[in-house]
This record gives structure tokens, C-alpha cells and sequence, in this order.
């Protein structure tokens, strides 16, 4: 199931389509596609995120992302006016490229998920580019058929489908094999990600908040989840304890992450 993006979260999955100006191409040859992919590498670098999945068509591409410490906006804005200025210099023209703005809808279906990527790795068989979705060199199936490293995140597409990877590996091909899929007929009946699912994303997501607080500090965060206790380590959790709470997480995630009772975790919360 999706639905229009209105509010950023962090770990929330986004589908991204964006169109060419009166669907004409923003890709015209195998250089400007091989171009773009170095630049989402680039813009990754800057602005993290994971790459689930995507599809680069002549017209249009498709990009299924997981967002982590930025936003969408900056995140596309950078690609598409970095890629827009390469092209126009490239082909000698001015103006916009693409077809408005890009669509983001967040993803929060488990089944629309798997059926998503198979939408999005048939689209080269739908156009009628090739007979197999493997056969298409700037797609994510190719990635995972070759074994190539490019663009996508493997790890979390494959931990998002069943955190047994011969399993999730089975779902991803039995999806693949269903062939071309209709997007506006996907089934949008709610079967959300797993209660093991979402606690897994929910403990990534608050190791990642208190490394963001330490600015991204390794010597800082292993002072933090230290057994052993010292004056810095007790400074450093209370500080990063009334971080976490200000931003939403509850005493009991607290506790669980420093592995304290939800007593002492309360205590940690509570300004001096």
C-alpha cells in the first residue's frame, strides 16, 4: 500500500518516479545513463541513504530508497539539477528536462512491497527492451543476477523480504517469476512488515540517532555501549539519553539499547 509523501521519517521507504518533460528522453545514450548512476553515488555519499531497488528506462527512471539522517527534497533536488546541468550542456539546450516534479510515495505494505519490485524490474520487458529483466544492464536485478556492486543496498532489499536470506532470496525470485506486473493494479490489501520487521528498523534507526548526536564519532559510540563504567561513559549516556527521548524514543527503547532497567533509564532522561 502507498500513499502521497507528506512528512519525511527516518527508515520510511519511498518509491521515486520521475518522468522526462512530455515523456521524451532524459537518457540518450548508455553514457548519460552510466553518468547518472555515478552521480547518485556521488549524492550518496553526501547525503546517505539505501538504495533498495531502481531502474534506469530511456524516459524515466525509478529509484526505491529508505531514507536515513536527510531528506527527500534536498537528496533529489541535488541529482536531478546536477544530472539536468550535464545534459543540457552535453546536448546544447536550456530549460528543464524533466516532467515536473518527481513522485514520492512512501511504501508501507509488505506484500505491495514485493510486488513493487517486480514492477520495477519488468519495466525494460515491458517496453519491450529486452525478453528478461537480467538481460538489462541499468536495473538492480542485474545487480543481484551478476553479483555486480553498483548502486543498490542488497543486504537491506533482502532483510526487508525475510530476514532468513535463502528465504528472502526465494520471495524475491518467486516475485520476479510472476513476470510483467500492472502497477495500478497492485494489491493495496494492508499485510505490514513484521512485528520482527519493524523492531529491527526501529533499534537501527536509534543506534544511528545517538551516532548522528556523537557526530558520527566510532571512539565516542564505543565509550557509550562500554561495560565497562567510567565518569565519560556516565556523561556521554545521559547526554545521549535525553538526546533520544527528545526525539521520540520512549524510556523502555532507551533502556533496552544501554541494556539498563527502565528505572535507571528514567533516570538517565531527566535533565540536571
Amino acid at each position: 500500500m502507498s500513499r502521497k509523501l507528506r512528512e519525511y521519517h527516518k527508515h520510511g521507504i519511498y518509491h521515486i518516479i520521475q518522468r522526462g518533460n512530455n515523456k521524451t528522453f532524459i537518457f540518450e545514450d548508455q553514457a548519460d545513463k552510466q553518468y547518472f548512476v555515478d552521480l547518485i553515488k556521488e549524492v550518496h555519499a553526501l547525503l546517505p541513504f539505501y538504495m533498495l531497488y531502481y531502474v534506469l528506462m530511456d524516459n524515466h527512471y525509478h529509484l526505491l530508497i529508505e531514507m536515513l539522517d536527510h531528506e527527500i527534497g534536498p537528496i533529489m533536488k541535488l541529482i536531478n539539477m546536477c544530472y539536468s546541468k550535464y545534459y543540457n550542456k552535453k546536448y546544447g539546450r536550456v530549460g528543464t528536462i524533466f516532467g515536473g516534479r518527481y513522485s514520492a510515495l512512501e511504501v508501507k505494505d509488505a506484500r505491495y512491497f514485493v510486488r513493487l519490485i517486480s514492477y520495477i524490474a519488468n519495466n525494460p520487458v515491458k517496453a519491450g527492451i529486452v525478453k528478461k529483466p537480467s538481460d538489462y544492464k541499468w536495473g538492480a536485478h542485474h545487480e543481484v543476477v551478476t553479483k555486480e556492486v553498483c548502486l543498490m543496498n542488497k543486504a537491506q532489499l533482502f532483510e526487508k523480504l525475510d530476514l532468513d536470506p535463502r528465504r528472502a532470496y526465494e520471495i524475491y525470485n518467486e516475485a520476479l517469476s510472476e513476470g510483467v506486473v500492472d502497477y495500478r493494479h497492485l494489491d493495496t490489501t494492508t499485510h505490514e512488515f513484521s512485528e520482527l520487521e519493524r523492531k529491527k528498523r526501529r533499534e537501527e534507526a536509534i543506534k544511528s540517532a545517538a551516532f548522528a548526536h556523537f557526530d558520527y564519532s566510532k571512539t565516542r559510540l564505543e565509550v557509550l555501549l562500554s561495560e565497562k563504567r567510567t565518569p565519560e561513559r556516565t556523561t556521554s549516556r545521559k547526554s545521549c539519553a535525553i538526546y533520544l527521548h527528545s526525539q521520540g524514543y520512549s524510556v523502555a527503547e532507551i533502556a533496552a539499547f544501554f541494556g539498563v532497567s527502565s528505572r535507571a533509564a528514567r533516570y538517565m532522561v531527566v535533565p540536571q
